[in-house]
C-alpha cells in the first residue's frame, strides 16, 4: 500500500550542505571532493573489491592501526604518490583492472595544470575497509560486498564509511542490500541512489540526517530523538512487509522535502501530525491511545501518547502520571467536566494539527472539585504543564486556579507556546493561571499564542493566589490578557508581600514581542529591559526599542489607546487584523505603517502654529482621511495702531490627514485706516480735500465757513470727537488724525430777518342782494294769424 504522508510531514526544509553528486562514468564510481573554496574535484575509481593477500594489505594495515592518516601513508608509499591532500580519501591504493586480461588499468589521463591547480591525487581503492568522506564532501561509491556500514569507527568486515559533518554518502543503483548504521553525524546526508536498502540495526537520529531518493526499509527500529532531524526527499518509507509494522518513534523533526510515500509495513492510520511549539509539523509514529467514545475514554493517563478524535466527554477528573503528550485532532473537543490532575512530579503537554478555527478543543473545569485546579493540582501544587497549540477553555470556581495549583498549591512550571487558551477563575481565591488559594505563581513562562486570564477575587489574573507572591513570570510573545475581579494584573495577589519577578526577555537574552494587557505588573524592578507592545491600566506604549510590529490579531476596547512617540515606529504586519474601538494616536515624529485599520482609523497628531511664530501653540488628532480644520490664525501688531496681521490660510494647504502635520498660519501685514468724517449740520460749508479713511498720524486740513444767512453765536466752536479745535486762520483747522474722527460745530444760527409794517386791510364791501329772476313764462297756444280776406 502506497500512501502520501500528505501535509502530515510538512515543515521547513534542512538544507544540506553537500555539493550535489556529478554524473559518473560507465563502470566505475565517482568521487566528488568540494574544497573549501567551493572548487569540485573528481576522481575515477574501479570499485570491483580485489581480495588477494597483495591488494588487502594496506587497507589491512591502516585499520589494524585505527587511524585514517596511517591508512593513507601505507597506500601512497606502495604507490610511490604523493600523499593525500584535504579532501581526498586515505586508505586507497592502486587496483587491479576490472577486465578480463587481469591487466592493471593505468589512471585517466588528466592536464596537468588542472591537476596542480585543483591539487588532485588521483588514487583507486583496492580493498574493503574504512573510509572518510570528508566535511562538507560528496562522494559517491560502487559497494561489491552489498553491505555499507555507516560507521564512526574503525571495521574492515565490510565497506565501512566514516561521514563528517556537512558530507554526502551517495550508493550507486542496484549495489547495496542493506545499511548497518552505528553512530551518526551530527550532520550528513545518505542518497540511497534509487536502491532499496534495508536498515538492519537500531537507528538513533540526534543530529541531522537526510536521506533520499529510494526506498528505506526500516527492519527494526527507528528513532528520532528530541533534537534530531530526518529529512526525507523522493523516498519510500517502508516496515519489513505488508504484514509487519516498523517501529518509527518521532521525538525531533521528521521533514517531508517532498515525493515521500509510505509503503509496506507502515500503517498511514498510525501516523499523526502534530504542531510542535515552534509551529513546525511533525508526524508521530509511536503507539499512542484514541480517546474518540465517551464511554471508553480513560481517566488514567500514563506515561505515552494520547491523540483526541471527535466529540469525547469525560465525566470523571483525569490524572495524568508521568509523561502525557496529547495531540488534539482537527475538530476535536475533548470535555473533562471534573478536570485534569497534573500533580508535581508529573508533566502534561497539548498539541494541535493546525491554528484556526478547526483546531481541536480541551474543555476543563474543576465543578465540584473546588480545591482542585481545573487543570493542574488537586489540593497542592502542579506539575508540568505545557500548551503548543489548540483551544483550552480551563474554567474554575473555589480554591485553586482554572491553570495551576490547587489549593495551597503553587503553580508549577507553565509554559503556553501556542493556541488560545482562556483561563478564568468564576469566583474564588485561586488565581486564573499560578497559584491556587495562599499559593505562588510557579514558573509561568508565555512565549506564544492567545491567553486570557481571569481572577473574579482578589488574586491576580497570572501569578499568585490570594496572599500567594508573583512567582518568576516571563511574557516574550503572543497576545496576553490579565482581566477580571479586582486585581486586573500580572504578578503577586493583592495582599501579597512578595510582587514575584516579571521577564518580557527570551531564554537567549533575546527581547521579547507580544502584546500584554493588564491593570498592572506588579514587579517594575526590570522596566527598563521590557520589550514589547504592553498596556498598563488601559494605557499602550513600545517598550525596549522604537519600532514594534503587530503580528498577531488583537481587539482595542473603547476605553483603550495606544501612543506611538517621536522617534518611532508602530507596523501592522500584512495578514493581520487590528480591531480598534479604542484610540492608535500617532504624535508627531512617529509613524504607522500597515493597512487601515478596522473600526476606528489611527489618528495623526495635527499641530497648529496659529500666529505664524514657528512654534506649536495648539495640537489636535485627526482620524486617518480626515481633513483637520481651526479657526482662523491671529497674530497680534507690534505696532497696531498703524498695521494689523489679516489671515490668509494654512501653510501647507489642508489636506486628509495621513500621517502627523503641523500647519502654520500664514498672514499679510495691512495698514490701519481711519475714518474721517466731516459735519453735515445747516448753516456749515465744510472744505475738505482728503479721503474719508487715513492712515494713522495723517495731518489733514479742511475749512468751515458759514452759509448766508447764518451766523456764530457766543459758543460757537470746530470739535473733533467733542474737543474743540484752534482755528488757524480764514477759517482752516488742522489736526492729526490717531483715531476715527468726527468733525463737529457748535454755535451757528440763521440771522434773524428785519419786520414788514402790516397794510390796514380795506373792508370789503357787502354784496348787493341777487335779484329773484322773475319766473319764466308759459308759452300759451300759439295763434296763427288769420289774414283777412281783405
Amino acid at each position: 500500500m502506497k500512501t502520501k504522508i500528505l501535509a502530515m510531514l510538512l515543515s521547513a526544509a534542512i538544507a544540506a550542505s553537500a555539493v550535489p553528486a556529478p554524473a559518473w562514468a560507465e563502470g566505475a564510481g565517482t568521487i566528488a571532493v568540494a574544497k573549501a573554496s567551493g572548487q569540485t574535484t573528481e576522481e575515477t575509481l574501479n570499485t570491483e573489491a580485489d581480495t588477494s593477500p597483495e591488494a588487502q594489505a594496506p587497507a589491512n594495515s591502516a585499520a589494524q592501526q585505527g587511524s585514517e592518516d596511517s591508512a593513507l601513508a601505507a597506500s601512497t608509499a606502495q604507490q610511490g604518490g604523493e600523499g593525500s591532500l584535504p579532501g581526498s580519501l586515505p586508505g586507497t591504493a592502486p587496483q587491479p583492472d576490472n577486465g578480463a586480461d587481469g591487466e592493471e588499468e593505468e589512471a585517466r589521463p588528466a592536464d596537468e595544470a588542472t591537476d596542480a591547480a585543483a591539487g588532485l591525487q588521483k588514487t583507486t581503492r583496492q580493498a574493503p575497509g574504512l573510509q572518510t568522506v570528508a566535511e562538507n564532501t560528496v562522494a559517491t561509491v560502487q559497494s561489491s560486498a552489498g553491505d555499507v556500514q555507516y560507521y564512526d569507527t574503525v571495521s574492515t568486515a565490510s565497506d565501512a564509511w566514516r561521514t563528517q559533518s556537512g558530507s554526502t554518502l551517495t550508493l550507486l543503483p542496484g549495489t547495496t542490500q542493506t545499511l548497518k548504521f552505528m553512530d551518526l553525524p551530527d550532520e550528513g546526508t545518505l542518497d540511497l541512489g534509487g536502491n532499496s536498502v534495508a536498515l538492519e540495526t537500531t537507528l538513533d537520529i540526534s543530529g541531522s540526517l537526510t536521506v533520499r531518493n529510494g526506498e528505506l526499509k526500516v527492519t527494526n527500529f527507528l528513532r528520532v530523538e528530541a533534537n534530531g532531524v530526518l529529512s526525507l526527499e523522493k523516498l519510500k518509507l517502508s516496515g519489513r512487509d505488508e504484514n509487519s509494522s516498523a517501529t518509527i518513534e518521532n521525538k525531533g523533526t521528521i521533514i517531508d522535502l517532498g515525493g515521500v510515500e509510505l509503503g509496506e509495513g507502515i500503517d498511514p492510520s498510525s501516523a499523526v501530525s502534530y504542531m510542535d511549539e515552534t509551529g513546525a509539523v511533525k508526524v508521530l509514529f509511536a503507539p499512542y491511545t484514541l480517546i474518540n467514545s465517551s464511554e471508553s475514554a480513560p481517566t488514567g493517563w500514563s506515561n505515552g501518547w494520547y491523540v483526541a478524535e471527535g466529540s469525547v466527554t469525560i465525566s470523571d477528573r483525569v490524572t495524568v502520571n508521568g509523561s502525557v503528550n496529547l495531540i488534539l485532532k482537527d475538530g476535536a473537543k475533548l470535555i473533562a467536566e471534573q478536570g485534569i490532575t497534573v500533580s508535581e512530579g508529573n508533566s502534561f503537554a497539548v498539541y494541535a494539527q493546525s491554528t484556526g478555527d478547526n483546531m481541536g478543543w480541551l474543555q476543563a473545569t474543576n465543578a465540584k472539585l473546588t480545591d482542585s485546579a481545573a487543570l493542574g493540582g488537586e489540593m497542592g501544587s502542579a506539575g508540568s504543564i505545557t500548551i503548543n497549540g489548540g483551544h483550552l477553555e480551563a474554567t474554575a470556581s473555589g480554591n485553586g486556579a482554572a491553570i495551576g495549583g490547587g489549593i495551597i498549591g503553587a503553580g508549577g512550571s507553565i509554559t503556553i507556546n501556542g493556541g488560545i487558551v482562556n483561563a478564568y477563575l468564576q469566583e474564588g481565591t485561586g488565581a486564573g493561571i499560578g497559584g491556587g488559594n495562599m499559593g505562588e505563581g510557579g514558573s509561568i513562562t508565555i512565549n506564544g499564542g492567545n491567553v486570557k486570564a481571569a481572577s473574579a477575587g482578589t488574586s491576580a489574573g497570572i501569578g499568585g493566589g490570594i496572599t500567594g507572591s508573583g512567582g518568576t513570570i516571563t511574557i516574550t510573545g503572543g497576545v496576553v490578557t490579565a482581566v477580571g475581579g479586582r486585581n486586573a494584573r500580572i504578578g503577586g495577589s493583592e495582599d501579597a508581600d512578595d510582587a514575584g519577578k516579571f521577564s518580557t526577555s527570551k531564554m537567549n537574552g533575546d527581547p521579547g514581542n507580544a502584546v500584554i494587557f493588564a491593570g498592572s505588573i506588579t514587579d517594575t524592578s526590570d522596566k527598563d529591559n521590557w520589550s514589547g507592545l504592553i498596556f498598563l491600566n488601559n494605557t499602550g506604549s513600545i517598550y525596549g526599542g522604537n519600532s514594534y510590529t503587530l503580528n498577531n490579531d488583537i481587539d482595542l476596547s473603547w476605553n483603550q489607546t495606544l501612543t506611538i512617540e517621536d522617534g518611532e515606529t508602530f507596523t501592522v504586519a500584512g495578514g493581520v487584523t487590528l480591531n480598534n474601538e479604542g484610540h492608535i494616536m500617532i504624535r508627531t515624529g512617529g509613524s504607522y505603517i500597515g493597512g487601515l485599520i478596522e473600526g476606528n482609523q489611527v489618528e495623526f497628531e495635527i499641530q497648529w502654529d496659529i500666529d505664524g511664530d514657528g512654534s506649536t501653540n495648539e495640537s489636535t488628532f485627526v482620524a486617518y482621511g480626515q481633513i483637520p480644520s481651526h479657526a482662523d490664525g491671529v497674530k497680534n501688531s507690534t505696532e497696531p495702531e498703524k498695521y494689523i496681521n489679516v489671515f490668509d490660510g494654512w501653510e501647507p494647504a489642508l489636506v486628509e490627514a495621513t500621517q502627523p502635520a503641523c500647519y502654520s498660519a500664514q498672514f499679510t501685514p495691512t495698514e490701519v485706516l481711519y475714518k474721517v468724517t466731516m459735519p453735515a449740520e445747516a448753516g456749515c460749508k465744510v472744505q475738505y480735500a482728503g479721503s474719508s479713511a487715513v492712515p494713522y498720524e495723517t495731518k489733514i486740513t479742511f475749512t468751515v465757513e458759514l452759509a448766508d444767512g447764518y451766523r456764530k453765536t457766543g459758543d460757537f466752536a470746530v470739535l473733533a470727537n467733542g474737543v474743540p479745535l484752534q482755528e488757524e486762520g480764514d477759517g482752516s483747522y488742522r489736526l492729526t488724525v490717531t483715531e476715527d474722527i468726527e468733525i463737529t460745530v457748535e454755535g451757528v444760527e440763521a440771522i434773524p430777518a428785519t419786520p414788514t409794517p402790516t397794510a390796514t386791510p380795506t373792508p370789503t364791501a357787502t354784496p348787493a342782494p341777487t335779484a329773484t329772476p322773475a319766473p319764466t313764462a308759459v308759452p300759451g297756444p300759439v295763434e296763427i294769424p288769420v289774414k283777412a280776406p281783405w
